[in-house]
């Protein structure tokens, strides 16, 4: 075996110092140049976080707080337009009554044709008011989407002539039966 000099260890230790210099130096190095690039992203876009910009680069492309324009990538329009469909139609209420029915002089029958169209979503009741009255000269049954009325009574006896009265369609929840909304349509009502 060799003896062990002092120069050889002296020289390994030098060599490993070197190494050590240079590593700390390289990883000095990358720090600096992570910081340059940081300080341009933050002073080049904003108020936007650069770290989030470093783990999310499709998020920072965007809206900081991710939002973007259009529809998902994997939406189909078509189911789409017929969701927003669905709910418009929800919200609609159509109301259709002749606006000029004519009634037997004992306000027996009149043709008063009140439809709930088959599109509609609620079910209606219909009350009739004499213009400045408060009590109802009609009041319909509930009526379902898809069925009308063509032929009705008042609740009383008018003089013969015309009469101008305010035809009101309240919309009801068909699960509870509660009034959702309502719309109102003038009427003239002849009666002969």
């Amino acid at each position: 075996m060799e003896p062990i000099h002092k120069n050889n260890i002296d020289h390994d230790m030098r060599k490993l110092k070197r190494y050590e210099r240079i590593t700390i130096g390289v990883l000095c190095l990358i720090i600096l140049v992570n910081l340059g690039v940081m300080l341009f992203l933050l002073f080049h876009q904003g108020t936007q976080d650069v770290f989030s910009s470093f783990l999310f680069p499709r998020l920072a492309a965007s809206d900081p707080a991710g939002v973007q324009d259009g529809a998902l990538p994997d939406t189909d329009p078509e189911e789409l337009a017929r969701r927003v469909q669905e709910k418009a139609d929800e919200q609609k209420m159509s109301v259709h009554i002749n606006s000029n029915p004519v009634f037997d002089a004992a306000c027996k029958e009149g043709n008063i044709r009140i439809e709930n169209p088959q599109n509609s979503y609620y079910h209606q009741q219909v009350k009739i008011y004499l213009e400045g009255e408060e009590e109802p000269v009609y009041e319909s049954p509930v009526i379902k989407p898809n069925q009308y009325i063509e032929y009705c009574a008042l609740s009383r006896q008018l003089p013969s002539g015309d009469h101008k009265a305010v035809a009101y369609f309240y919309a009801l929840d068909p699960e509870t039966g509660q009034t959702i909304g309502q719309a109102g349509a003038q009427i003239t009502i002849t009666v002969k």
